[in-house]
């Protein structure tokens, strides 16, 4: 080959190779440049030309800001792998606990954890949960207090550790029951009232025992409200009186005050009806089985559907010493003849007590009512309103429907008994005893118990009650009260009402609700007297449980 020849094949190699340097050929990615760094694979560009762009070319997948698959990751708010979904939206991160909404956590939080758009119950994730169930679940608040209070007569304040706070989900039937022991000096009295959120309610009572100082008193007060979607706060105050009463809890160890609040979903059945005095009205004892209506405390009310059915009454009353009076209910026209309570102050004129009764009961479908009288006795009680036009009386009719789920047990005394104070040793008050089977159910329950008594003494014989929940290794707290009548002569005693109030929180099993009395001092009687009346009663509400 001529050395001509040689060159020209050599210059056109030459320009072959200029011009796949200089880009002369149709546009492409630059064969030298790769998409495999930190730069190249966050640029936006198609670096390698491959047609996929950064975190979507599978060279740069070793990066962190590559994967969303990280705690970091999978909360940025970015679709770190450029896939179209971010943080929870992209499978990658479902393994995370905050991607989830499938726990009671999550499930009750107000997030949308896993970022489907729906949030708690309206997700399909969360329907095994308890909370997400059934909407229609009762919930329950339940505080006591540990501590000894004193408060001088004066401005209301809420008694220490008598509130609670929650929100309600849709409208509610709310029951509401506060008691307390108190103590003072003769003539001392003070005043306590419930309020939700600022509605006083005119909901007011109080005691001025007068028998001598340190005379105990037991007060017990409760409101039915239906209440809507919403946030609220219920607190039990005390203030107006005059010298100061004390609450005593750490000299036994025990809870002498305690606050209970059940929401009950209106999805539920449930109806309610509440009257209060508004009024000052009084009655002359008789010593004949001459009862008669207490001025508006009647309830006439229809059921759609067979029901268990809650009445409360309470009521402030005064008079002279050795003045007493007994009240009774009466359902459908049928006087309740057994179910009777009294009073029956000592201390001095105007002596202050209070009486609170209360019944379950299973009603059927149809109309009903409920009056609460007053009547046997001796001398002269008032129901006293005041100029602030307090209610310091107030009758009360819940019903749930046996298809609720719910379930009422109920035993009334119905023989004279005493005891005598042993410090430290409890017994069974006689009848006052409920066995609860609740094995048929899968769910938890809430417990409203309520327990009553009318007990009399010689002056300055006191006695301690308690409510004892047992089975299932569930221990009894330390629900305790008493009263102490410093009034009364020794052959004439002066009688007193108490009353405690409990709510339980309980996985399915079998129960034992007792009510018991021990420590104090001398003796002190419960008497269905020569009348057969039962002035002890025990009363447990079993209601299907939402949230604790």
């Amino acid at each position: 080959m001529e050395r001509r020849d040689i060159l020209v094949r050599i210059n056109f190699s030459l320009m072959l190779v200029v011009v796949l340097l200089t880009g002369c050929f149709p546009d492409h990615a630059d064969p030298i440049k790769t998409e495999s760094d930190a730069v190249s694979c966050q640029d936006g560009d198609d670096n390698d030309g491959d047609q996929k762009k950064d975190c979507l070319d599978e060279d740069c997948q070793g990066f962190a800001f590559c994967i969303e698959a990280g705690p970091a990751q999978c909360q940025d708010g970015q679709d770190n792998d450029l896939d179209g979904k971010i943080d929870c939206q992209d499978e990658d991160c479902l393994g995370y606990v905050f991607c989830v909404e499938n726990n009671a956590v999550a499930c009750q939080d107000k997030q949308d954890n896993d970022l489907d758009g729906k949030t708690d119950c309206d997700d399909a994730d969360c329907s095994l949960e308890l909370a997400c169930r059934n909407p229609t679940k009762v919930k329950a608040w339940y505080k006591i207090g540990l501590s000894d209070e004193t408060k001088g007569a004066g401005d209301f304040e809420v008694i220490p550790d008598m509130q609670v706070e929650f929100e309600l989900d849709g409208e509610h039937v709310v029951l509401t029951d506060f008691d307390i022991n108190l103590y003072g000096a003769d003539g001392d009295w003070i005043s306590t009232r419930l309020k939700v959120n600022q509605d006083v309610d005119a909901n007011w009572t109080h005691v001025r025992p007068q028998g001598s100082t340190n005379e105990d008193d037991h007060m017990h007060l409760h409101r039915v409200d239906v209440l809507d979607r919403g946030t609220y706060q219920i607190t039990a105050e005390w203030g107006e009186g005059l010298g100061a009463m004390r609450n005593v809890a750490t000299k036994y160890n025990v809870w002498t005050r305690r606050l209970a609040v059940v929401a009950i979903p209106k999805e539920m059945g449930v109806k309610s009806w509440y009257k209060t005095g508004s009024n000052t009205t009084c009655r002359q004892g008789s010593n004949s089985d001459d009862f008669e209506n207490i001025d508006g405390m009647d309830i006439a009310f229809d059921l759609d559907e067979d029901c268990e059915v809650l009445i409360q009454f309470d009521m402030n009353y005064v008079g002279a010493s050795g003045n007493w009076l007994a009240s009774r209910f009466v359902v459908d026209g049928e006087p309740e003849v057994k179910n009777y309570t009294h009073s029956q102050p000592y201390g001095g004129e105007n002596e202050s007590d209070h009486v609170h009764l209360f019944k379950m009961v299973s009603l059927p479908k149809g109309s009903h009512s409920v009056q609460t009288q007053w009547g046997y006795g001796a001398g002269n009680m008032c129901n006293l309103v005041g100029d602030d036009e307090r209610w310091t009386r107030r009758l009360s009719v819940v019903a749930i429907p046996k298809s609720s789920g719910v379930k009422a047990f109920y035993v009334e005394g119905s023989t004279d008994e005493c005891k005598v104070a042993s410090p430290g040793v409890y017994t069974t008050i006689p009848q006052m005893e409920l066995a609860l089977p609740l094995m048929d159910t899968n769910e938890p329950v809430i417990l409203l118990t309520h327990f009553n008594m009318n007990w009399g003494g010689a002056p300055a014989h006191w006695m301690a009650a308690r409510l004892v929940l047992e089975g299932n290794g569930v221990s009894m707290d330390p629900n305790w009260t008493h009263s102490q009548p410093l009034g009364g002569p020794a052959e004439d005693p002066e009688d007193d009402i108490i009353h405690l109030v409990r709510l339980d929180y309980l996985m399915p099993g079998y129960y034992w609700m007792k009510a018991e009395w021990g420590e104090g001092g001398g003796t002190m009687c419960n008497n269905t007297g020569s009348y057969s009346h039962n002035t002890r009663r025990l009363g447990v509400l079993v209601l299907p449980a939402g949230d604790r």
